[in-house]
């Protein structure tokens, strides 16, 4: 699915993870983030998702549409 020419985030995120990984989310400027959720949102002061644990490396410009985010089925 498209949303004004920017991807939006869906299960595909999770190929290529560890099974470990059942959260991404992607911040305000783009950045994809790969983790384990504890509790996860979004803050503003930082502009950051928090509540999860990260795992492996984030991807800068990641073509999604920002402040989304899914759990992996």
């Amino acid at each position: 699915m498209k949303y004004q020419g920017i991807n939006e985030i869906g299960q595909e995120v999770f190929h290529n993870q560890p099974p470990e990984v059942d959260w991404a989310g992607v911040d305000y400027d783009g950045e994809l983030n790969f983790g384990r959720a504890i509790n996860p949102r979004y803050t503003w002061a930082s502009e950051r998702w928090r509540g999860f644990e990260q795992i492996g490396e984030s991807i800068e410009n990641s073509g999604y549409k920002p402040l989304t985010s899914v759990r992996r089925n």
